[in-house]
């Protein structure tokens, strides 16, 4: 019985110190998902610089590896019941706490927007800003 606890204990001594200190430890964060004014995934969202309060629009937010996202901005942007916008580049926010992004679409042939947001602890930040496109003039 003696060499089964010292064999035990030796392997479990062999575990403890093969487990290095400065190795990363992997955390899996997901940041999909759907976020909604009031919801467990709360949405904080600006639109040409006025906050929106009332509950019913939504973002959904989809992205497989935290580096390229895709967003869906429904019943928020007046006259656009549903905007999807993919291939957004992400980056990690500077203090590392979740990640931002930034980017424009042209949302119709008269207008787009340009937006930039954070996802930080289940809360998804962003600002809107719709942008009128001028025709081009004629040379």
């Amino acid at each position: 019985m003696k060499r089964f606890s010292f064999l035990f204990s030796f392997i479990c001594i062999l575990l403890l110190t093969g487990c290095k200190e400065d190795e990363p430890v992997l955390i899996i964060h997901s940041h999909s998902g759907t976020y909604s004014i009031g919801g467990t995934k709360s949405l904080v969202v600006t639109l040409d610089g006025v906050r929106i309060t009332e509950k019913g629009g939504e973002v959904v937010f989809e992205t497989p590896d935290n580096r390229i996202g895709n967003i869906t901005i429904n019943d928020i942007i007046p006259g656009h019941g549903s905007v999807a916008i993919a291939g957004i580049d992400l980056s990690k926010t500077p203090e590392g706490n979740g990640i931002e992004f930034k980017g424009e679409a042209v949302i119709s042939e008269k207008e787009k927007i340009v937006f930039s947001g954070t996802i930080i602890n289940f809360i998804l930040t962003i600002d809107i800003q719709t942008v009128p496109i001028s025709p081009a003039t004629a040379s």
